[in-house]
């Protein structure tokens, strides 16, 4: 829910459609260290909780303009260093593996692996350089 509510369903697929939350967990589990794992384990655990005495339910289970509304609350008044920290690295890792999955990259970035074509054989001219 709440990398939908970051990067959510339009004309195009939102953050969870493509997996970019399950991106986001696994590199937390394998690249963070464990100090910066434990401190984004508390600070999504003070994230839940505060969602659910602002909203009176978990944050997953209210509507988006909700989810909406009380994420852009956090962002900007989020007094709990643990959950400011949390939420800007989630948002950091959702949006990379959002912009690197492979819907993207094929559909809306298109990539070339070698940009231009490659012309062997050209006409030369006897006054250009060689």
């Amino acid at each position: 829910a709440l990398a939908n509510t970051i990067i959510p369903k339009t004309d195009t697929p939102g953050a969870a459609d493509l997996g970019a939350h399950l991106f986001a967990l696994k590199m937390v589990d394998d690249c963070f260290e464990q100090s910066l794992q434990q401190k984004f384990i508390s600070g999504l655990a003070a994230f839940q909780k505060l969602a659910i005495k602002e909203l009176g339910k978990p944050f997953e289970e209210v509507t988006a303009p909700e989810q909406l509304k009380f994420l852009q609350a956090m962002v900007k008044d989020a007094e709990d260093p643990a959950i400011s920290s949390f939420l800007n690295d989630f948002k950091r890792l959702v949006t990379r593996g959002y912009t690197q999955s492979e819907y993207v990259m094929t559909k809306l970035l298109p990539y070339k692996l070698v940009p231009g074509k490659f012309k062997a054989c050209i006409p030369f001219n006897e006054l250009q350089k060689a």
